[in-house]
């Protein structure tokens, strides 16, 4: 009987010791982990690009809300807002000077105003009658001439001083013929010109093409 007990006795040390070692060796299993950490990356990515995208569209929506925003072609756009009325400037006024018809005609005409805008720029505005609609593919621009005051009050235009072309007038004119534009002058702009109102048939000329109104301006 006794030899029995010792038989039972060692067989079951052998099913335990044989257990132990199938526990010891048994391959731990980290697939499900792994993924996990896949798809918490993925996660982490995406919240990313959102709010990357988010960042842009905003930054993207204020500038094209800008004031004095460039044209289609590079150039600062002089709005038009005819058949209406400008809105009043903001700033002091510097100079306010008729504009008037090359040939000495009656038609066209207007005005030219000048305004301070701090700190260190200037508004303008112009108004003028008896233009002609733009005809199709053309448009109208403002050109600023360097000149010089004499002492008797005139203005002369220096013979070898560039043209510079300041913006190009957008809508264009409707049939009544009104033009009532507002833009800002260049950010060195200051002293004795001759401003030119010219229509343009290549917008990106780097000589005024053929001159509807000019006038002289000082601030």
């Amino acid at each position: 009987m006794a030899g029995y007990y010792d038989r039972l006795e060692a067989q079951l040390a052998d099913a335990t010791e044989r257990g132990a070692v199938r526990r010891r060796f048994a391959p731990r299993l980290t697939v499900p982990r792994l993924r996990a950490d896949l798809v918490v990356v993925s996660v982490a990515l995406a919240v990313c690009v959102a709010v990357a995208a988010v960042f842009i569209g905003v930054g993207a929506s204020r500038r094209s809300t800008s004031h004095g925003r460039p044209s289609a072609i590079g150039l600062p756009m002089i709005r038009n807002y005819a058949p209406g009325t400008v809105p009043a400037l903001s700033g002091q006024m510097e100079c306010n000077t008729t504009l008037h018809s090359p040939g000495g005609g009656k038609s066209p005409t207007g005005t030219m105003q000048v305004n301070t805008r701090p700190p260190t720029r200037f508004v303008f505005s112009i108004a003028a009658s008896g233009l002609k609609p733009n005809p199709r593919g053309d448009v109208y621009a403002v050109w600023l001439v360097p000149a010089v005051q004499t002492t008797s009050g005139s203005y002369e235009v220096i013979e070898s001083a560039k043209p510079e072309l300041i913006g190009l007038i957008n809508p264009s004119v409707p049939r009544d013929g009104r033009l009532a534009a507002e833009g800002l002058m260049p950010q060195a702009a200051g002293g004795a010109d001759e401003v030119l109102i010219t229509l343009e048939s290549v917008p990106l000329a780097k000589t005024p093409g053929r001159t509807v109104l000019e006038g002289d301006i000082g601030f």
